[in-house]
């Protein structure tokens, strides 16, 4: 049975002009590098979807629900929020663009944490603005790196509760499946921390469970995020694994040490880039 909130998410897509299917995406003109986005996802085993969310500022997003997945029981819902110049998807090492090769250690992320820790989770991954026209003054960003993403009354409308809601009824809608229960993990990846923060910003219409930063503990990013989701679920869990002596090693960061909820894991022996595999849902 669809519980209430699955139902009202299926009442704002159910005509689709929301979102695109699959092949839609793969035929979708003006967007030559993305094709790449719905390949990578197509050729993994289990369910997947790609498309346009609302939640996500009608951008494209992919769910991907690995083999094995028990929806008769909680299931834990992961949000990534990918780092900069990861908003393209493609194969192309000279043009430093590292889309593809995040997308792919996520997805082999999220089968590895369902095998090795006994876990029952799905990957939400959505891609962000990039460039977005509201960087102050209008002046591009040094790279790709949408500093408003999931910020409340950004110029997408981009926000993880309109997302997690969209979410819910694609999975009904497309795959004809309802978690008995949902668990929710928000994670980011380097700069992917900025959203993290602009998540907690304002009370979440959606109750997380579960916060990891994955070496993107920036400036307060970490510590502000902190402060507001405490007092919105004061049993969260919230993982900060950085690298020592590094920009994400700072006091800010420190400054968590001891607090309620929080882990703190500075890590050596592994490079930045490495992080969304490794570490993906916290993973020890």
């Amino acid at each position: 049975m669809r519980n209430e909130e699955t139902e009202k998410s299926i009442e704002r897509v159910a005509d689709k002009s929301s979102y695109k299917s699959l092949s839609d995406l793969r035929k979708e003109v003006g967007q030559p590098n993305q094709p790449k986005f719905a390949e990578t996802l197509e050729i993994m085993e289990g369910d997947k979807w790609i498309g346009r969310l609302e939640g996500n500022g009608k951008r494209e997003v992919a769910i991907y629900i690995p083999k094995g997945v028990d929806f008769s029981k909680t299931v834990e819902f992961i949000y990534h929020f990918h780092g900069v110049n990861s908003d393209v998807i493609k194969d192309d090492p000279a043009s430093k663009t590292y889309g593809l090769n995040r997308f792919q250690q996520n997805l082999a992320g999220v089968k590895e944490y369902n095998k090795k820790n006994k876990k029952n989770a799905i990957l939400i991954y959505p891609l962000s603005a990039g460039y977005r026209v509201s960087y102050p003054n209008n002046t591009a960003p040094p790279s790709r790196y949408d500093r408003d993403w999931m910020r409340a009354g950004n110029n997408t409308g981009d926000n993880i509760g309109k997302l997690h809601s969209d979410t819910l009824a694609v999975i009904a809608e497309q795959f004809g499946k309802n978690p008995k229960s949902v668990s929710v993990t928000v994670q980011g990846y380097s700069a992917g921390g900025r959203a993290l923060m602009n998540i907690f910003d304002g009370r979440s219409p959606v109750k997380i469970a579960k916060v990891v930063f994955e070496d993107a503990s920036y400036e307060n990013w970490a510590s502000t995020a902190y402060q507001n989701a405490i007092r919105q679920n004061p049993n969260i869990e919230f993982d900060v694994i950085f690298k020592p002596g590094t920009k994400t090693d700072n006091a800010h960061t420190q400054s968590l040490e001891g607090k309620k909820g929080v882990i703190l894991r500075p890590v050596t022996g592994v490079s930045h880039g490495k992080f969304p595999k490794r570490f993906f849902g916290g993973m020890e």
